[in-house]
Parts: C-alpha cells; sequence; structure tokens
C-alpha cells in the first residue's frame, strides 16, 4: 500500500519539473518553482553500496544546482532496506532537516456491501 503511494507520488510529481534518474533516487527539479517543495524533490532516495550519507546530499544538491535550484524534498524509498535508508535519514536530520510524515488512509473494506443501481 505504502508503495502504491510512492508511485502515485512520482506520477504526479513528474509533472511539476524535470525527471532525472540519480544513484541516489529520482531527481524531478523545476527551477521555475524554485519555492514549490513538489517541484524540488528527490524520490526513492536510498544509498547505493559503497556511497556514504554526505556523498549522497552531495550528489543531489549538485545536480540541482545545475540547473538553478535546491531540493526542498527527500523521500526515502519504502521498499529499500533499512541500512539504505536510515543512514540517510538520519544525516539529514543531523544537518537540520526536519522530519515530515503523511497518514495513509484507506478503506478496510474494499467493496460496499451493497450495490447501488439508479432508479431509471
Amino acid at each position: 500500500m505504502i508503495r502504491l503511494f510512492h508511485r502515485m507520488t512520482l506520477h504526479y510529481t513528474q509533472h511539476y519539473g524535470e525527471t532525472t534518474p540519480l544513484d541516489v533516487g529520482t531527481a524531478i527539479a523545476n527551477p521555475a518553482l524554485a519555492d514549490v517543495y513538489d517541484a524540488n524533490v528527490i524520490l526513492d532516495a536510498a544509498l547505493p553500496e559503497g556511497m556514504s550519507p554526505a556523498d549522497a546530499v552531495a550528489q543531489v544538491n549538485a545536480h540541482f544546482a545545475s540547473l538553478g535550484c535546491v531540493c526542498r524534498t527527500w523521500v526515502p524509498n519504502p521498499s529499500a532496506k533499512p541500512e539504505t535508508t536510515r543512514p540517510l535519514v538520519e544525516h539529514l536530520l543531523a544537518t537540520g532537516a526536519e522530519a515530515l510524515t503523511n497518514d495513509i488512509l484507506y478503506l478496510a473494506k474494499l467493496r460496499p456491501a451493497r450495490s447501488a443501481r439508479s432508479a431509471g
């Protein structure tokens, strides 16, 4: 369910800016919307093998700087192993990033008990 939520986020966010795959995740950047967090984001962030959190942040910062903007939001990859996301999250928090959470609401029952039909 969480992976589906993240896929949906990727699809609607792609409309805001230029999408570029990086070693660390998927960057979406739009300098014309510099103050819009969804338009300047790294999605599915995780550390590739052998990369330190500081190097990952440097790679993302360099990419966004080359486009004339800054990364406003980091979204960890929900499918990645915790050892590839936790150090990155801890590093971001230690350098002043603020943790945000989203509630994902779902229906426990996917189908109504009875179907509805039009009377006409």
